[in-house]
């Protein structure tokens, strides 16, 4: 009984988290990677769908990284449009404030979203 982890080597080869991804892998966790692995055209018909659902704010930032990292503007700025009646959104605004005042997040957010 008990849980058994793969070698880091072998775990690494069946599932993308973060980090060099490997073309070879089967599969990837948590839904931050979704601009990574599918199309922006397909992300967008549930870019809404995919906010309610993304409550903890590190992971929706990781997700929006992606987007801007991925070169997915329109899906970035579907999320965070009018991000101000969006409370997941508004999550990430204040876990970025708390966390990172200097990084620029909110002024990228604002400049995005307006263009």
């Amino acid at each position: 009984m008990g849980i058994n982890f793969a070698p880091l080597e072998i775990a690494t080869q069946f599932s993308f988290q973060a980090g060099v991804l490997n073309n070879n892998m089967l599969g990837f966790h948590s839904a931050d990677n979704f601009p990574i692995f599918f199309p922006e055209e397909e992300l967008l018909n549930f870019a809404d769908a995919m906010l309610e659902r993304m409550g903890q704010p590190n992971i929706l930032l990781r997700f929006l990284e992606n987007c801007l990292e991925t070169n997915k503007i329109d899906l970035f700025r579907s999320i965070v449009r009018n991000y101000e009646s969006k409370p997941n959104v508004l999550k990430v605004v204040n876990y970025e404030k708390t966390n990172n005042p200097r990084g620029g997040f909110t002024n990228l957010l604002q400049n995005l979203c307006y263009i």
